[in-house]
């Protein structure tokens, strides 16, 4: 994604939405196994833990405005990653005759991290915000004497 406007964002929401349907409903060759499940499953949390955090940084850094309807739709639907990928994790070891095999296998370690990683980042949520302190592209043009004066203020406004 590059402008995180909300359009952007649901559009996103929605493919990762037919990536899971596709596992979820059998309709292609993408999880024939559960294997390709468990993997199928780390890639969409993996994809939607990096497109998050570009998000937070984009806005921390000014590149995108903050909008309360894109923070909500991420959080719903890192929400539904987790349990969604809980579950999967869970039918594995079921599914399995042995379930040490499952759980070691490279596929389950995958999604393990993987959902470690998004039940981290959904389970301590942090709502981004604007950095306090100027960018370089806000310096140009800008003598040292004015950079320091600058930062002094934006120092003193914060405390």
């Amino acid at each position: 994604m590059t402008t995180f406007d909300l359009a952007e964002v649901s559009k996103f929401d929605a493919d990762l939405k037919a990536r899971r349907d596709d596992c979820d409903h059998g309709e292609g060759n993408a999880c024939a196994t559960i294997e390709d499940a468990l993997l199928h499953y780390a890639k969409i949390c993996s994809d939607y833990v990096a497109e998050t955090k570009a998000w937070g940084q984009a806005v921390f850094t000014g590149q995108a405005a903050f909008d309360p309807a894109v923070e909500s739709l991420l959080r719903s639907t890192g929400a539904v990653l987790v349990n969604c990928a809980t579950d999967l994790l869970l039918h594995s070891r079921f599914a399995q005759k042995d379930c040490a095999v499952c759980e070691e296998s490279e596929s389950g370690r995958n999604l393990k991290a993987a959902l470690y990683e998004i039940n981290k980042l959904v389970e301590h949520w942090v709502t981004p915000s604007r950095g306090i302190g100027l960018s370089l592209k806000d310096r140009s043009g800008m003598s040292v004497a004015q950079i320091i004066m600058a930062k002094n203020v934006g120092i003193a406004s914060t405390q």
